[in-house]
């Protein structure tokens, strides 16, 4: 599984929790939608969506606000939803990475 940038920069549990609730946020908001995966994952692949909505894959940005544009909000909002506190993992010694 290819890591996105901000998995690079959490410990791996930060990491895992980070997909899991990126995957049960965006899952939630697509029930809610009543939308199946299929239509909520166009341009992209409904297996894609299932393992973002699993925690098995971090979507990428341009992913994150495809698929919440199909669910209609904005990638913020998906964001905020997760709820996950990180600003505490990131540090000034990560900037020369």
């Amino acid at each position: 599984m290819g890591k996105a940038s901000i998995t690079n920069l959490l410990p791996r549990g930060r990491a895992r929790d980070l997909r899991l609730g990126l995957g049960s946020e965006l899952r939630r908001r697509r029930i809610a939608a009543k939308l199946s995966q299929d239509e909520a994952s166009g341009p992209l692949t409904r297996a894609y969506l299932s393992q973002v909505e699993c925690g098995r894959t971090m979507p990428s940005l341009a992913a994150l606000i495809v698929l919440a544009e199909r669910l209609g909000t904005s990638a913020d909002e998906v964001l905020r939803g997760v709820n996950i506190p990180l600003n505490s993992e990131y540090s000034p010694r990560h900037e020369n990475r």
